[in-house]
């Protein structure tokens, strides 16, 4: 699922808070701090650093062909995108 905030009506912190529900196969943001503290931190773990190193997650309810595609497409992302750090 790629999803944008352009269209919601809420917050950006309320989306975040709402990952739970939404689930998205691939979350890109601006910062480390955008994700809050708790259970959807330990959920998303770890990030991969992409397009001038903003963070990026696949969560761990990511399952089965969408997180191979989310993987294949994060992937993609670390070798072509501009600005993407160097592992």
């Amino acid at each position: 699922m790629t999803a944008t905030l352009t269209w919601s009506r809420l917050t950006f912190t309320q989306l975040l808070g709402q990952l739970d529900q939404s689930q998205p196969d691939l979350l890109v943001l601006d910062t480390e701090a955008d994700i809050p503290d708790g259970a959807i931190k330990q959920k998303v773990g770890n990030p991969t650093r992409v397009c001038g190193g903003h963070p990026a997650y696949i969560a761990d309810w990511v399952t089965g062909e969408q997180r191979e595609a989310a993987t294949m497409y994060l992937d993609f992302l670390t070798t072509h995108c501009e600005g993407t750090p160097t592992q």
